[in-house]
């Protein structure tokens, strides 16, 4: 955390808040790395969440599913009807690929009705904001 060594009144307090959601810098310097790999369960109307220990700014998915099982990518869970309203990116094959620079403190991986389970790898920059 910064300190600013001036003391006047206009200053004080200003450099010793933690970085916020708006915090440029944040996202200017290169994030801390978080690797995280599993499953995703057969669809059975759930999904799988990954949540970050911060604010990511990017984000990279990759299908690694050997029977090329879809893969959705969303941000909001399947209770929230992200599948209804088909807000979701579908990674369709094996090493087929999704990155995106995005704040965002969790994701959410399912596979479409009646799909197997399948297989992912994924990369987060990781900023200093806090969830």
């Amino acid at each position: 955390m910064t300190r600013s060594s001036d003391n006047t009144n206009y200053f004080k307090g200003y450099f010793n808040l933690p970085p916020g959601i708006a915090d440029v810098g944040s996202y200017q310097v290169s994030g801390l790395p978080f690797i995280n790999r599993g499953t995703v369960a057969a669809n059975a109307g759930g999904d799988t969440t990954i949540s970050f220990p911060s604010v990511t700014k990017s984000l990279t998915i990759i299908n690694k599913d050997a029977a090329n099982d879809d893969i959705r990518v969303h941000f909001g869970s399947t209770a929230n009807d992200a599948i209804t309203n088909g807000n979701y990116i579908t990674l369709d094959s094996k090493n087929s690929s999704l990155t995106i620079n995005v704040k965002c403190k969790e994701v959410f991986l399912s596979t479409p009705s009646g799909g197997g389970a399948a297989d992912y790898e994924m990369f987060a920059e990781l900023t200093g904001i806090d969830t």
